[in-house]
């Protein structure tokens, strides 16, 4: 094996590990929902297969966001963020997409090519392009949710528990424990519209 392809294998494996991570930080943490797989064992029966389901899936994410996103257009002003952001979103799939096609032929080819590392790098970047586009259909989900978390009145509520102790004479810098002496301030409710 030349070092090119060496290398080759190397940094596909890497761009590998660091798509998982941030994939894996975006989610906030391990729990991820992707099935796939970026084994070099692959064999270029299964690599093609999953290469042509890489592609369908990300093109069907593409397909579904561009729906909410004109679904959101039609309803006008009031939907204004929620088009802007899943705009955003159908560029970045579209792009996804095109991307993706093109390294599925690259994939092919190389295979064709007897050239499995070549392949190997091809498949892992096609695995990439789909997490990355499984990210974007989430994120698209949070488009449509941000609307609906500000609309109508918000009444907030605060109670001080009077059976907090009192630490001290007010300042930040502590004081003993005792009982409590006196009243309790209670604040009184926030009524209030959020303005758009």
């Amino acid at each position: 094996m030349t070092s090119t392809k060496i290398g080759l294998a190397v940094g596909a494996v890497f761009l590998s590990a660091v798509a998982i991570g941030n994939a894996m930080a975006a989610t906030g943490g391990g729990a991820t929902t992707s099935s796939v797989t970026t084994t070099t064992a692959t064999s270029p029966a299964e690599q093609r297969a999953q290469a042509v389901g890489h592609v369908a899936r990300i093109e069907q994410a593409s397909r579904r966001v561009r729906k909410m996103s004109d679904e959101a257009v039609r309803h006008g002003q009031q939907d204004m963020m929620k088009a802007q952001c899943l705009s955003d979103k159908v560029n970045q799939l579209q792009a996804l997409a095109t991307s993706a096609g093109a390294r599925q032929k690259q994939h092919e080819s190389a295979i064709s090519g007897g050239d499995q590392d070549l392949a190997n790098h091809h498949f892992a970047a096609l695995g990439t392009l789909r997490r990355r586009a499984e990210q974007l259909d989430t994120e698209a989900n949070q488009c449509v949710g941000e609307g609906s978390v500000f609309k109508g009145d918000t009444n907030l509520t605060t109670t001080i528990d009077p059976n907090i102790v009192d630490i001290g004479d007010g300042s930040s810098g502590g004081g003993t424990l005792g009982p409590v002496t006196g009243s309790t301030p209670s604040l009184p409710p926030f009524t209030g519209s959020i303005v758009k």
